[in-house]
């Protein structure tokens, strides 16, 4: 089941970062968590290119419901490479670069978003909005996520084993969960990949 989108990842260059927050709070963003050290989990290493063992963490929270939360992720070293997701911070809308663009999109349809007139549909069940999801045929990049950009949606499921069943049965590729202790809880994350590269993060507190 579709929980909630959680929030974009935005990576920028550590010495971007106070920058970053400061333009984001300028459009009524409020800076909910800081952590300058934060360790990276085993399975992210696999999908960045300069493989950072550490990173600065600045969550940003919407401002209102129709605009997702960002968070900040900021690296040592960074790609330049263009993103492949664009994101008017805000707006309830975003749109998706792939050169695979049915099998982009046949992945989140299988996650569990809707098939709308043209774009695709995601409406979690804590979710105050839909978001409109749209997508861009590209000649191709290097999606790491390390890129600077926006780099990868995190998603909110529940059970992530249903998710993660249905993703492979599809053809696509999931990485084992990881698990992280937050404010108390358990948490598992596990990643998807699509057929060009992308890569979507998945949250849940129930395998």
């Amino acid at each position: 089941m579709l929980v909630k989108f959680d929030h974009l990842t935005l990576v920028v260059n550590r010495n971007d970062a106070q920058r970053t927050i400061e333009q984001f709070q300028e459009k009524g963003y409020r800076l909910t968590l800081t952590d300058d050290n934060a360790v990276n989990m085993p399975s992210k290493l696999n999908y960045m290119q300069f493989k950072d063992v550490t990173h600065g963490l600045y969550f940003m929270e919407a401002p209102n419901a129709m605009g997702l939360s960002v968070e900040i992720i900021a690296y040592e070293h960074t790609t330049q490479n263009k993103s492949w997701i664009e994101y008017n911070p805000l707006e309830n809308a975003l749109t998706v670069l792939s050169k695979e663009l049915d099998a982009c999109k046949k992945m989140f349809l299988t996650f569990g978003c809707d098939q709308g007139d043209k774009e695709i549909v995601f409406n979690g069940a804590l979710d105050p909005a839909s978001y409109i999801i749209s997508f861009r045929e590209d000649n191709g990049m290097a999606k790491n996520l390390d890129n600077e950009g926006f780099c990868c949606p995190t998603i909110f499921v529940k059970p992530g084993n249903k998710t993660k069943t249905k993703l492979e049965e599809a053809g696509y590729y999931c990485t084992d969960p990881d698990v992280f202790e937050t404010s108390g809880k358990t948490m598992f994350v596990f990643f998807a990949l699509g057929k060009d590269g992308e890569i979507v993060e998945f949250v849940t507190n129930k395998l």
